[in-house]
C-alpha cells in the first residue's frame, strides 16, 4: 500500500507531495522523485520514526529521505572483509579483467568463451563470494592485493 500525502510545509507557503510506502529502497526513492514527489517516508518503521519523518518532510529543510539513503549506504558493510571465492583458474583470470574495465564480451573473446558463459561465471562468482556487484568485486580484489592475499 502506498499513500501520497499532499500537505503544506511548516511555513504554509509551498505545497509538498510526500509518498509513504511500507518498503522503501533507493530505487523507489529515485522513481518517486522522477514522478514529482518532494519526499518519501518509509512507514514500515516505528511510529516515532514515521512521525519524525513526516515532521522533517513538512519542515521544508532537509528531506526525510536523505537520512534513509545515507543510512543505506552506511549499512552496506566493510569491503575489506569481503573475500573472493574462486572456483577455478578461469575465475582467477576473469576478475583482473573486470578490474581493468573489460566488458563481458571482451572477456569472452579473450578466453574464447561465449558471452553468456562469462556472464554466468561472474554471477556464480558473485553469489559464492557474497559480493553484490562488479564494483564490490573490484574493491575486494584490490584490497586482497594490498593485503597480500593469494590473488592472481
Amino acid at each position: 500500500m502506498r499513500v501520497a500525502l499532499n500537505a503544506f510545509s511548516a511555513s504554509g507557503r509551498e505545497p509538498r507531495m510526500v509518498i509513504a510506502a511500507p518498503y522503501v529502497d533507493s530505487a523507489f526513492v529515485y522513481g518517486a522523485f522522477s514522478f514529482g514527489a518532494d519526499d518519501v517516508i518509509d512507514i514500515s518503521r516505528s511510529d516515532g520514526h514515521v512521525a519524525e519523518s513526516i515532521n522533517t518532510a513538512l519542515s521544508g529543510g532537509r528531506p526525510a529521505y536523505a537520512a534513509y539513503l545515507v543510512g543505506e549506504v552506511d549499512a552496506q558493510g566493510d569491503v575489506t572483509t569481503l573475500r573472493i571465492d574462486y572456483a577455478d583458474e578461469v575465475d582467477r583470470r576473469i576478475v583482473p579483467m573486470i578490474v581493468a574495465g573489460y566488458t563481458d564480451r571482451e572477456i569472452a573473446d579473450i578466453l574464447h568463451f561465449s558471452h553468456q558463459a562469462v556472464r554466468n561465471r561472474i554471477s556464480r562468482l558473485l553469489m559464492r563470494s557474497g559480493i553484490r556487484n562488479r564494483t564490490q568485486l573490484a574493491s575486494a580484489f584490490l584490497v586482497g592485493r594490498l593485503e597480500g592475499d593469494d590473488q592472481p
